[in-house]
């Protein structure tokens, strides 16, 4: 069986990222309802596919939080395609917007449903983001952002690049590899991050941000990804 819930817990989970206003509070007690979730391998919809976006879903006067959520049961998780907030201050007289899903139930149709994944030994990955510590310091918070863009990169190539399964021994294929068309680009991309994070206290040159920016637009165009740019970062 599949679940989804939907609705206004009256609670957030991380006080950085749910609250308008973190620093009224010194720390967000634990729900629940959330903690049960969270044990039963339920996947929190928009904070799965939204890592570090600060968007709320109520609000008054004062503060504003995003305390209405949706929750969906593990096999559902497989399908996730998009979750959204949409402000409705203009359109009902209500205190808050109205919250999105999209999922795709083909893997299910199917008949790849938990058993079967399960059985076949099928993996994904899971983003501990509520264990994620948004670190004051700059060189911290630049690791973080590396990070990030390198579960994207591997997420991409997994998905775009040919591959076939092989016995679990430890050796590389360098000539098969360097004929993917994608090889050149992931390997520009890790160089351009790894000389960024060297030179954290430097002045990067005007031409160096125009070549990396051209990198990361092509990254997004052959992999459909949305990575940003590094004047937005």
């Amino acid at each position: 069986m599949h679940f989804i819930i939907i609705r206004d817990f009256n609670a957030i989970l991380n006080k950085k990222l749910d609250r308008s206003n973190p620093r009224e509070i010194k720390s967000v007690k634990p729900n629940p309802l959330h903690t049960w979730l969270q044990k039963q391998s339920f996947t929190n919809t928009y904070r799965t596919l939204y890592f570090f976006e600060k968007k709320c879903t109520w609000s008054n006067t004062s503060t504003s939080t995003r305390i209405d959520q949706v929750w969906v049961s593990e096999g559902l998780t497989h399908g996730l395609l998009e979750a959204g907030i949409m402000d409705m201050s203009m359109t009902i007289e209500s205190d808050h917007d109205i919250i999105t899903m999209c999922l795709n139930l083909s893997h299910l149709i199917a008949n790849l449903g938990i058993a079967i994944v399960k059985r076949k030994a099928v993996k994904r990955t899971v983003f501990l983001y509520e264990e994620q510590i948004m670190h004051e310091n700059k060189q911290d918070y630049l690791d973080e952002i590396w990070s990030i863009i390198e579960r994207v990169i591997i997420e991409a190539a997994n998905k775009s690049l040919p591959k076939k399964k092989v016995s679990n021994i430890r050796y590389t294929k360098a000539k098969e590899f360097n004929q993917t068309y994608m090889h050149r680009p992931i390997l520009q991309i890790s160089r351009w991050m790894r000389y960024i994070r060297d030179r954290l206290d430097l002045l990067i040159k005007e031409t160096d941000m125009l070549e990396f920016n051209l990198t990361i637009e092509k990254i997004n165009t052959d992999l459909q990804l949305e990575i940003q740019q590094a004047e937005d970062i």
